[in-house]
């Protein structure tokens, strides 16, 4: 098992958890690399290769939303609105607009998780 090493007190869980990291961006990049190739398969419909099922997934269309003048108006309005909302939350006092308006204080949707973070010299 990949985690044998911290199970057995060989590693600490830092140790353990940052050479898997470190497989996780090395095995990445490795399938950037080969990526173009695969895509240029011949990938038969039904096609299955040591019990994995695989099958190919057409790339699609994605729209650039801001070539549309009201897109990019609504998307600077959300922008500033979420700014004033963030600026409310840390604050101890109420934000007031120019134009009188009390900006809320809103609750808390969810946290995210703590995390540690490893730069790998290159």
């Amino acid at each position: 098992m990949l985690i044998e090493p911290f199970e057995s007190g060989e590693k600490t869980a830092i140790e353990m958890d940052m050479q898997l990291k470190f497989v996780e961006e090395t095995v990445k990049q490795a399938r950037e690399k080969i990526n173009g190739f695969v895509t240029q398969s011949n990938i038969d419909k039904g096609l299955e290769i040591e019990g994995c099922k695989v099958s190919r997934r057409e790339g699609y269309a994605q729209l650039n939303y801001e070539d549309d003048k009201t897109y990019l108006q609504l998307k600077t309005l959300l922008a500033e609105r979420k700014e004033l909302i963030d600026s409310a939350f840390k604050s101890n006092h109420n934000i007031v607009t120019d134009d009188g308006e009390i900006i809320p204080k809103v609750s808390v949707k969810s946290y995210t998780k703590d995390s540690v973070s490893y730069t790998f010299k290159k």
